[in-house]
């Protein structure tokens, strides 16, 4: 060992930590000190007691130390120091005289051994919440497999219905490892702005067999973030989501706007369920989602996530990047509604507004009509003869990109595909997310 380990082990067992305490007079005597501090400034034990300070101190050290004893500590409370043996030292002044004195290197040494024990728990408690987020999926995976084998499974359905059991867990598992080389990756050059609406539709279907339905106000709420490490998150909730849901209840996103935040509610609830955010319970149980929550904390988000009754809530805040203007900020005052039976009633709304209407039946129609005048917004059914609604509205928007944001389909679940600048409103359409959409102003 060392001299100077010998010697900070020393102070450690002498002391019981890594400061002793010395009492100065104004004048700079010493009135008395712990030995160890004697040591540091060069002196043996029995020589502190009358010596002056200022003359065991660099200059720095004497002028912070004089002006202590003048103000009677009052100022700059702590400085690090040089004693003229060399050693650095740090002085913590306390009034009356009364310091406390620190030795640097036996402190930064006890420093380093607590925040190494702080970082072993660490790489403990996420290897633990690693080996949770993994452990329910590979043990069904292996448990289907092991079944198969054991079984002599000849029909091609009950096959085919274990694989798939098997199959979706292996994509929870293949999620949760992307999370965690996320976890380890750059993300700083990749932050970026991103549409909720497109990164919740990803989510979606990537996750499969899934009716999520989507409430974001505004519309085109925006997340600051790293768009690749947010779906992953997403990907993993919306599957944690469509499975709370198997026994009845329905998938909903809603998004809204926060304190410089934007707020994300994944839900899995009863039919009926207010859109505003439920109150857990003293005894709602936390579920472990330990993984996400340290993937969102490399942007600066959190994750609360609770189950309330027979359903889940995942609550995610994240940071909220600045609203897209609109493209047009002029009011719509002509639409064009395609489709049969239900948009009747949508060109009936749009004319109580005053907005110029041209209804038509399907859409090639509608595309023929375009080609001779443009409307300010268009609106849609999915079902439509021939080509899709969501096929039509694709098609305009890249033919005629000023339509974007003033474009709205018409549909009972939202279908895959929906391309930005696009609303989707359920029947029977409501007045004012279809006004909203148009850019029309209610009752003007």
């Amino acid at each position: 060992m060392s001299d100077i380990s010998a010697d900070m082990d020393s102070d450690r067992l002498s002391n019981g930590n890594v400061g002793g305490d010395l009492q100065v007079e104004p004048t700079g005597r010493i009135v008395h000190g712990h030995e160890i501090v004697a040591r540091w400034l060069g002196l043996m034990p029995g020589e502190l007691r009358g010596t002056s300070i200022i003359d065991l101190l660099d200059s720095d050290g004497r002028e912070w130390l004089l002006s202590c004893l003048a103000n009677d500590g009052l100022g700059i409370e702590e400085r690090q120091v040089r004693a003229r043996s060399g050693r650095a030292l740090r002085l913590w002044a306390h009034g009356k005289g009364r310091f406390t004195v620190i030795d640097d290197s036996a402190h930064a040494a006890i420093v380093e051994e607590r925040t190494g024990v702080a970082c072993d728990q660490a790489r403990a408690e996420f290897a633990a919440a690693v080996a949770r987020e993994l452990n329910d999926p590979m043990s069904i995976v292996q448990g289907r497999m092991e079944l198969l084998l054991e079984l002599d499974v000849s029909d091609p359905a009950m096959l085919r219905k274990h694989l798939s059991v098997a199959l979706d867990h292996a994509r929870r598992v293949s999620s949760t490892l992307h999370q965690l080389r996320l976890v380890g990756g750059p993300v700083d050059g990749g932050i970026e702005a991103t549409s909720a609406r497109k990164l919740l539709r990803a989510a979606s279907s990537q996750v499969g067999d899934v009716e999520l339905e989507l409430d974001l106000r505004p519309d085109n709420l925006r997340l600051l973030g790293s768009a690749d490490l947010l779906e992953q998150v997403l990907v993993g909730l919306v599957r944690r989501v469509r499975d709370a849901a198997r026994n009845g209840l329905l998938t909903r996103a809603i998004g809204y706007e926060g304190q410089g935040h934007a707020i994300l509610e994944l839900r899995a609830e009863p039919p009926g369920h207010a859109r505003s955010s439920p109150v857990p319970a003293p005894g709602d149980p936390r579920l472990d989602v330990g993984v996400s929550e340290l993937v969102l904390s490399r942007i600066g988000g959190t994750l609360h996530a609770l189950r309330l009754g027979r359903g889940v809530l995942f609550r995610l805040v994240l940071p909220q990047a600045p609203p897209l203007a609109r493209r047009r900020q002029r009011r719509a005052e002509s639409a064009m509604v395609v489709g049969p039976g239900s948009p009747t009633d949508v060109c009936g709304l749009l004319h109580e507004e005053g907005v110029d209407t041209t209804c038509v039946a399907d859409a090639e129609s509608a595309l023929r009509a375009l080609e001779n005048a443009r409307p300010d917004g268009l609106v849609a059914t999915l079902d439509l003869p021939g080509m899709s609604g969501l096929t039509l509205l694709r098609y305009a928007l890249s033919r005629w990109p000023e339509l974007r944001d003033r474009a709205v389909l018409v549909a009972r679940i939202e279908p895959p595909g929906v391309p930005d600048g696009v609303r989707v409103c359920r029947p029977p359409v409501d007045r004012a997310a279809l006004l909203y959409a148009l850019g029309v102003d209610a009752g003007r």
